[in-house]
């Protein structure tokens, strides 16, 4: 056969990238993050770089009028009024006031902890009168993986669609407080050179929606999601929550319309109360989501919270490690996420692993979605819930790192500072459950099944000693509940990465 009879071998496209899944902790330059900012950024007169809380007889008599306040026991109220009163008239850091309340947030209830700080919240003005607003510099970054992801996110929205300036929306239900969320997002999205909205949709306004009582969005803001005041503070935000409630209709056209959507950090309950019906079953919102993903016409993304949600089959919602060993798994709702951090009521140790068994939001087809995964040691929650839960592939994300797949799950590209960790289930021998796990550094390509890798392409692959259970090599946490052993597929990096190491659990 001559030269000009040989066959062309066409390489068939690589599918294209439609879910980015960031593992929180993105690293972005803001006056209310001046730690991720180059040394000497200066920011505007109207930048926010702090909360600052009111004491006044006028924030107090607000503060009193909170059911949440007055259905404290009559003790701890008026210890609490006593205090706070002794101040005034002065604005207090978040830090002096809850130093001036010590000894009584363990008593508080969310309702009443977050009532106490939302009410007080102070609603900042530059001298000028102008309102004080947290300011994103994505330029100006120390570190450039964050801002990376964010462009490209903006990036495979605009490719995925044809459009040079993609219309994104962000919503930010994640967060407690998702009216103070908002500002970073769609600053931080717009310099990255989309068109961006902010979607004002969360647990509270489909409650709203569905019942046709968009007169009581704050009541329900403060039972389902524990915000209160928030009209008083972000009034332009919580005004565009109201108009959006009474034309449900408005938020359909957005979301046929967008081309990228990207879901906030904070607490994926929270976040997926926003597109499931009072019921359960996906909203109108959800069920359009779906259909323009699987259809190919919509980039969607999340970090941290934005990123577990997508979960499918089962959906961590809170926990540690070392709680899934001392306490076990449960199904039952989390504890309060002010728990980890401070003491607080809980009925079951806040370290507790709970998860949502019918699962999130269902973008990541396979299985189970965790975040800040190496830097919080969440190796051993995520493969006792995907044994618990008999999930499929199992994914954890580093901080800082975003991990990018096709809409069927069978293609992905990873990106960022670190890596992205995958546990391949391989069935139970015994009391014994067996995995095969892989940890790919930034650059890598993948092709994905429902229960295993089949394919990986690491551009760098520097010889490495493996990481042992015995000696703690691995920053795991340590327990005899793993371990961990090689065979002859395993190979690992010099840099901690590792491919086809077996890993097995007990109960």
């Amino acid at each position: 056969m001559s030269a000009a009879e040989t066959p062309v071998q066409v390489q068939a496209p690589l599918p294209q990238l439609q879910l980015m899944l960031a593992g929180g902790g993105l690293t972005v330059c803001s006056s209310m993050n001046p730690a991720h900012c180059k040394p000497g950024t200066v920011f505007a007169p109207w930048a926010k770089t702090s909360h600052r809380y009111e004491i006044s007889h006028q924030s107090l008599a607000r503060l009193i009028q909170q059911a949440a306040i007055r259905d404290l026991e009559a003790s701890t109220r008026q210890e609490l009024l006593l205090r706070l009163s002794s101040q005034a008239p002065t604005v207090l850091s978040q830090k002096a006031l809850l130093e001036l309340i010590d000894g009584l947030t363990e008593s508080l209830e969310d309702k009443a902890y977050y009532a106490l700080l939302d009410t007080l919240e102070q609603r900042q003005r530059t001298e000028s009168g102008e309102l004080v607003r947290e300011q994103v510099q994505l330029d100006a970054g120390r570190d450039s993986h964050g801002s990376d992801i964010f462009r490209d996110f903006v990036s495979q929205s605009a490719k995925n669609s044809g459009q040079k300036t993609p219309r994104i929306a962000v919503v930010t239900a994640s967060a407690r407080d998702p009216f103070e969320a908002a500002e970073f997002y769609v600053q931080t999205l717009s310099q990255a050179g989309a068109d961006v909205i902010w979607l004002p949709i969360d647990g509270a306004w489909q409650q709203a929606t569905q019942a046709r009582r968009c007169d009581i969005l704050n009541l329900l803001g403060s039972q389902h999601n524990g915000y209160f005041d928030r009209m008083r503070v972000y009034p332009k935000l919580t005004e565009q929550q109201t108009v959006l409630c009474q034309e449900p209709g408005s938020l359909y056209s957005e979301l046929e319309a967008i081309d990228g959507l990207f879901l906030s950090g904070g607490d994926q309950t929270l976040t997926l109360a926003a597109w499931l019906n009072a019921d359960g079953t996906p909203s109108q919102a959800l069920s359009i989501l779906r259909s323009r993903f699987n259809a190919g016409n919509l980039v969607v993304g999340g970090t941290s919270a934005g990123t577990a949600v997508m979960a499918s089959r089962a959906m961590i919602t809170g926990g540690t490690s070392m709680g899934a060993i001392r306490y076990g798994i449960s199904s039952q709702a989390p504890v309060s996420e002010r728990c980890e951090s401070q003491a607080c009521q809980h009925k079951f140790p806040p370290e507790t692993l709970t998860f949502r068994s019918a699962g999130g939001l269902g973008l990541y087809p396979f299985g189970i979605v965790d975040t800040h995964f190496s830097e919080r040691q969440r190796q051993l929650r995520l493969v006792l819930l995907q044994d618990a839960s008999r999930s499929g592939l199992a994914l954890g994300v580093d901080e800082n790192t975003a991990l990018w797949l096709s809409n069927d799950g069978h293609y992905g590209e990873i990106t960022g500072a670190a890596g992205v960790w995958f546990s391949e289930p391989q069935g139970k021998a015994g009391a014994i459950w067996q995995h095969r796990i892989h940890y790919l550094p930034a650059q890598s390509k993948l092709h994905l099944t429902e229960q295993k890798l089949i394919e990986v392409d690491v551009p760098v692959w520097t010889s490495g000693k493996c990481p042992n259970s015995a000696t703690n090599s691995t920053g795991w946490l340590i327990s005899p509940k793993y371990e961990l052993n090689t065979d002859k597929h395993t190979t690992c990096d010099s840099r901690g990465y590792y491919r086809s190491l077996l890993l097995n659990t007990s109960g």
